[in-house]
């Protein structure tokens, strides 16, 4: 190598040796391309599968952790979850913002055999609320469906509280119902509005039209809408949602909860599969269903039908705050279910939420209507959807924090009575207000003095008016140990003939002027609302009821609320009655299909516990 050869460069002859163990800068490069040679070989070592006792033994301290979990839960007095008494955030006074949903144009067709599509909207309200937990539902609404339009008309409003002055963000998605397959979305608006005060004008006196934002649309829709376009020259391309909104003024406390003050909605949804794999057979036309069974049996010519009824009502807010409950992580399933987490979490999840789109589905029978807040069209309206003293039924039902109440007629004859009803009726929501079991009971005669009590005509109607939550009651600390104080909102009455403010009730008594013998009278005063919290997902405090029997009575104005704890041994032979009373007056059901995880007898058919369920399952699958 020459003197002026630089380090590293090739040379002819043989490399001389290392002196004292230092190695040649030739060296040093060939050890650092053997090197570099050798890496793959040392990373793919490193990255190479463990072996199959490492990957037991692995196995194996991941199931004695989980083991050791499930032990700690189940000895636990009070697991994690149930009532949260986390306090509602300081937030300054907000605004009742009205937003009007008027109609779209120029919607593409997403059904090609009728050249048409099924639009609604699903509208999503965000805010800089501050929120108790980050799991809190965002604020939503969704139209009704008009059939076979590309220019549908809603003039549908929104009416929501405490919105505050800094702006909000209204995301309304455009969708084509097509039930039973996956909706098609027609597009997006996001209107976003920076601030709001009492001098703010709104969107105009006529609102205003925004462009449909077609990028997260049906290729397939868009493709034909483009055809159609090319085609028929008075044919828009361009869809369109034409919105307006305006103030209505400043809201009420509480101030960190936006909610939905109007219109109170409801909506039925049919299910004649699920009916008929039930067995639930009801009368075609739905004012027979107050008829009498002498009265079936001479009309031959009244016809029957499959179906099975889930329902929704709206309700006017706010939910007291006190009502604030989170899922109960009895098992670490239930916890990996609500996170859908791991493998059987996210299955779980999956098969809930479509359990919930499948028991409330939107199709072409499903009926939608309005009734004013807190008012005896409100109450006539739940009671028909209740069936009113009908068949010893009893309902399962979730109310959500914005006043979404959810119920559907409970018991082991069921088939969708096999996972975890509250889970299913929340659509696996974290947190709700409550949960529960309720029945419907008509009374001889009013309760005496029923127009004193909260539950009557004119507080709901003051309620309705003001839309506050005047009607809490004193809160208090909810505490296993100790029981609320009194309350007149919190007095549940068990039937009892021989007193005068208890009069007979239908069951287990037979009343006359109403089923089983005639048609139930029309009459809210004459109705009793027996509501629980026998919930084993949500296990709602029973300190709390005395809140739920204020709300649903300013909702309800006439009937007889009463709210129980699901341990009182007077709601027990309550609901056995019930059996009764359905086992004699209720409708014949087949018992198909139907999946039971435990031999469990009628005293626990009428629980809607799922702990049992969902244990017995995680013992069968683990």
């Amino acid at each position: 190598m020459a003197n002026g050869s630089p380090a590293g460069a090739d040379t002819d002859g043989p490399d001389p040796a290392p002196v004292n163990g230092a190695a040649h800068p030739q060296s040093n490069c060939d050890g650092e391309a053997e090197k570099s040679k050798d890496a793959p070989r040392r990373d793919s070592k490193q990255l190479r599968p463990v072996s199959t006792s490492e990957l037991r033994e692995k196995l194996k301290n991941q199931k004695g952790k989980l083991a050791d979990r499930k032990e700690q839960l189940k000895k636990m007095s009070k697991p994690p979850g149930g009532f949260d008494a986390t306090p509602l955030p300081d937030a300054p006074q907000g605004y009742t913002v009205k937003i009007t949903f008027h109609r779209a144009y120029n919607l593409p067709v997403a059904d090609l055999h009728l050249r048409s599509s099924d639009p609604f909207i699903h509208a999503t309200l965000t805010a800089a609320v501050p929120k108790r937990h980050k799991e809190d539902p965002l604020l939503t609404r969704r139209t009704k469906t008009i059939r076979r339009s590309t220019e549908p008309v809603w003039d549908e409003d929104w009416v929501v509280a405490n919105v505050p002055a800094s702006g909000f963000v209204l995301k309304c998605r455009l969708y084509d119902e097509d039930w039973p397959d996956h909706d098609d979305r027609l597009g997006n608006v996001t209107i976003r509005v920076p601030h709001v005060d009492e001098n703010w004008e709104g969107l105009g006196p006529d609102g205003r039209v925004y462009e449909v934002k077609k990028r997260a649309g049906s290729k397939r829709a868009y493709l034909y809408h483009g055809v159609t376009a090319a085609v028929c020259r008075d044919h828009g391309v361009t869809p369109r949602l034409h919105v307006s909104m305006q103030v209505l003024g400043k809201s009420d406390p509480p101030h960190a909860q936006m909610y939905t003050v109007g219109p109170t909605t409801w909506v039925k949804h049919y299910s004649p599969m699920i009916g008929r794999l039930a067995g639930v057979r009801v009368n075609r036309n739905e004012e027979e269903d107050a008829a009498s069974e002498d009265e079936d049996e001479g009309d031959q010519r009244r016809t029957k039908k499959y179906d099975f009824q889930a329902n929704e009502i709206q309700l006017s807010g706010p939910v007291p705050p006190k009502l604030y409950h989170r899922y109960v992580e009895f098992r670490p399933m239930i916890g990996r279910m609500f996170s859908s987490s791991g493998l059987r979490g996210r299955i779980l999840n999956k098969v809930l939420h479509k359990q919930h789109e499948r028991i409330y589905n939107f199709d072409s029978s499903t009926e939608y209507g309005a009734f004013p807040p807190c008012s005896d069209e409100a109450s006539l309206q739940f009671l028909r959807m209740a069936h009113f003293d009908e068949g010893g039924r009893i309902f399962t039902y979730v109310l959500t924090l914005d006043g979404m109440l959810r119920f559907t007629e409970t018991g082991k004859e069921f088939g969708i009575d096999m996972l975890s009803k509250h889970t299913m009726h929340s659509d696996v929501a974290t947190y709700i207000a409550c949960s529960g079991e309720f029945f419907i009971r008509r009374l001889a005669h009013p309760v005496d003095g029923h127009h004193s009590r909260p539950s009557s005509s004119k507080r709901g109607a003051e309620a309705s008016s003001s839309n506050h939550n005047s009607s809490d009651p004193p809160t208090s600390t909810p505490d296993d140990d100790a029981s609320p104080e009194p309350s007149p909102y919190s007095q549940p009455t068990s039937p009892d003939p021989s007193s005068s403010t208890n009069p007979p009730t239908h069951p287990p008594h037979t009343p006359p002027g109403g089923p089983p013998l005639s048609p139930p009278p029309p009459k809210p005063h004459l109705y009793r609302l027996i509501i629980d919290n026998d919930s084993g997902t949500y296990r709602p405090d029973k300190s709390v009821l005395p809140h739920l029997q204020a709300f649903l009575a300013r909702n309800f104005p006439g009937i007889d609320v009463a709210a129980m704890h699901c341990a009182d041994e007077r709601l027990v032979g309550m609901k056995k009655e019930q059996v009764e009373a359905k086992r004699r007056e209720g409708p014949r059901v087949r018992m198909v299909m139907r999946r039971s995880f435990s031999s469990s007898g009628s005293g626990s058919s009428i629980s809607s516990s799922d702990e049992s369920r969902l244990g017995a399952m995680e013992g069968r699958g683990d």
